[in-house]
């Protein structure tokens, strides 16, 4: 869910070493196996001062959803992530703010992204070039191209056509995820 270095609760600061060999070897086996969404954490990278959301916005560029090193350069260069960056709810702190989008977060959980004005004006401004929107349009719709969210209903294979709904969600998976999380506690 939270994309690097994140620990749980508290937020942290790692080095390289331990960015390369602990956080990242787990992320990149996901993204390998097929994962296209990932979620940008609330913690900040270089600053280990920075432990509240509330921080993050007074420190320029160290958060982890306002990191392009982290998002851009690791995740979609790096290690070929083809999927979307979503923030986490209020981890993006200035909505009207270009850093997050422009760093590479493609997609705004809750009320904390940005509005269609704003993207428009740092079009107009530049402070994004229309490229980044065209890769977080691409990145974003993806997922569910893949998924036939945009195709007809009776080509969709997980789609029951006799009920007229999908059978996620149906009492046989209900009873599957309540399994799979039974035997997965610790």
């Amino acid at each position: 869910k939270h994309f690097v270095p994140y620990d749980g609760a508290a937020l942290s600061h790692a080095s390289d070493y331990d960015l390369f060999s602990t956080y990242l070897p787990g992320f990149a086996r996901c993204i390998s196996a097929g994962a296209l969404n990932i979620m940008c954490s609330y913690t900040c990278d270089g600053d280990p001062g920075c432990t509240k959301p509330t921080e993050k916005a007074q420190m320029a560029g160290s958060a982890s959803c306002t990191n392009s090193r982290i998002m851009t350069s690791l995740a979609k260069e790096s290690l070929q992530f083809p999927g979307y960056f979503i923030s986490d709810e209020g981890a993006v702190q200035d909505p009207k703010s270009p850093a997050s989008f422009a760093a590479g977060c493609d997609t705004f959980l809750g009320s904390g992204g940005p509005s269609g004005d704003s993207i428009d004006q740092w079009l107009k401004d530049g402070s994004i070039p229309k490229g980044r929107l065209d890769d977080a349009a691409t990145r974003t719709l993806l997922p569910r191209f893949l998924l036939g969210e945009f195709d007809e209903p009776s080509t969709v294979p997980f789609w029951d056509h006799a009920r007229g709904c999908g059978v996620i969600g149906s009492p046989e998976h209900q009873q599957l995820a309540y399994e799979a999380a039974s035997q997965s506690l610790v």
